[in-house]
């Protein structure tokens, strides 16, 4: 995948309450040059999304302290956040429905390469912009 026109340009705020997960994430896209903020729990998401301006969010459906896809809905329902793109990032067998239904901009199974994710959050980015 060509993402030379990516490098340092794009901000990516994944959140995820699984530490190894995120850390793969960060360096799999920071390999590629974005800039990637990740938070192992959902409850400063609002917070870290006015600081960090990301291009786009990554969300986890099943977290400890909160729903992913509750969250998204949320995220899409308000002004500030509703233009940013939101790729959900789940296990659960039903992920394509889920982010369907919580108005995700796409969906990404776990486990996933580092082509596949690259690929959504690019052209999920590209697209926006």
């Amino acid at each position: 995948m060509d993402t030379a026109g990516v490098s340092q340009k794009y901000r990516v705020l994944a959140a995820d309450d699984d530490p190894d997960i995120l850390k793969m994430i960060s360096l799999m896209l920071e390999r590629e040059g974005f800039v990637v903020e990740t938070l192992l729990n959902a409850v400063s998401l609002d917070d870290k999304i006015l600081q960090e301006r990301p291009h786009i969010i990554l969300l986890d459906i099943h977290m400890h302290d909160i729903n992913g896809s509750d969250l998204c809905r949320e995220l899409k329902k308000s002004i500030l956040t509703r233009g940013i793109p939101v790729l959900i990032i789940s296990a659960d067998d039903n992920v394509k429905s889920i982010a369907q239904l919580c108005g995700a901009d796409g969906h990404v199974s776990k486990p996933f390469g580092p082509k596949e994710l690259i690929e959504k959050i690019s052209g999920l980015v590209k697209k926006g912009n």
